[in-house]
C-alpha cells in the first residue's frame, strides 16, 4: 500500500507526495486552518481524508458519493480539492476546502471511457488530465493521452494520442508560469513490462522535450517552486512495485542532466 498526499500549497504540490506548509482553508466549524489531504486504503476502501497540520482532525472527504477516491490536488488558493473517482467510468470531481459539495468537474460522455491523475495550472484556470477513449478491445482502452480543460470556457483540448495504450502519459504538472507541462511517459510491451521517461511539452501545443533516458525508469516529476529546478523519482511504485530501488533526483529543464 502506498499513501498520495496533497498540500494547500500553490507552489509546491506531486503526484504521489507533497511536503510544505499547508495552505489556510476553512474547517467544518468555518475557521480557518492548514489542511492536508491525502489518499489512503482503511479496511480495503481507497479514499481521501483531510487531516490539520497539526496532525488534528483526521477525516474522510466526499463519503456522500460512491467508489475510490484518488490523487487529490488542491488548487492553488486552498480552496477547491480536484480528485479522481474510481469506478467503471473514472471521473474527475471538485470539492469546497473542506471536501463537502463535489460535484463532477469534467464532462465524460462517450467515447470518453474516463480521467484521471488530474491537476491546477497555478492560476487556477485549467487542469491537465489523463483521458482514455472506447470502445474497450480486450479490456484495454482504444486511445490514451494527455489533456486540459478550461474551467471558464468548460472545453477541453487534446495534446497527445496513443492508439492500444500501450503508451500513455500519467500524472501532468504545470510549471509555475502555467506555460509548460511536465508529465512522464510509460511504454508497456505486450507482457506487460514498462519503460519509463520524463517528458515536458508546451500548455498550447507544441513540441515535446524528453528529459530523462528510458533506462533510467524516472516517473512521477515535479516542478520546484520557482521552476528552475525538476525533482523525479526512479522506478515510479505505480508502474514497478516489485523490481527496482526508486530514488529521488533533481535536474534543470532547460538542461537536463540529473542529481542524485
Amino acid at each position: 500500500m502506498f499513501t498520495l498526499v496533497a498540500c494547500g500549497d500553490a507552489q509546491q504540490r506531486s503526484s504521489q507526495v507533497t511536503s510544505g506548509p499547508a495552505a489556510p482553508t476553512p474547517d467544518r466549524a468555518g475557521g480557518l486552518v492548514g489542511l492536508i489531504a491525502y489518499q489512503t486504503n482503511r479496511g480495503g476502501h481507497e479514499g481521501i481524508w483531510l487531516i490539520r497540520s497539526d496532525g488534528s482532525s483526521d477525516y474522510e472527504v466526499a463519503t456522500d458519493i460512491p467508489d475510490a477516491h484518488l490523487h487529490p490536488d488542491w488548487s492553488p488558493d486552498g480552496q477547491r480539492l480536484l480528485f479522481t473517482k474510481r469506478a467503471d467510468k473514472d471521473l474527475l470531481f471538485e470539492a469546497d476546502a473542506t471536501g463537502n459539495r463535489a460535484r463532477q468537474i469534467v464532462d465524460c460522455d462517450d467515447p470518453c471511457a474516463g480521467d484521471d491523475e488530474a491537476s491546477y495550472s497555478r492560476d487556477g484556470r485549467m487542469i491537465a488530465f489523463i483521458r482514455v477513449l472506447g470502445p474497450l478491445v480486450n479490456d484495454r482502452p482504444s486511445v490514451c493521452g494527455l489533456w486540459i480543460f478550461d474551467r471558464e470556457t468548460r472545453k477541453t483540448k487534446r495534446l497527445t494520442r496513443h492508439r492500444g495504450c500501450r503508451t500513455r502519459e500519467a500524472f501532468p504538472r504545470w510549471s509555475p508560469d502555467g506555460q509548460t507541462l511536465l508529465f512522464f511517459r510509460d511504454r508497456s510491451d505486450a507482457n506487460g513490462t514498462s519503460k519509463t521517461a520524463v517528458f515536458t511539452r508546451p500548455a498550447r501545443g507544441g513540441r515535446e522535450r524528453q528529459l530523462t533516458p528510458w533506462k533510467l525508469a524516472a516517473g512521477d516529476p515535479d516542478w520546484s517552486p520557482d521552476g528552475k529546478r525538476i525533482v523525479f523519482s526512479t522506478y515510479p511504485l505505480v508502474y514497478f512495485q516489485s523490481s527496482g530501488v526508486s530514488n529521488l533526483y533533481t535536474m534543470r529543464p532547460d538542461s537536463p542532466g540529473v542529481a542524485g
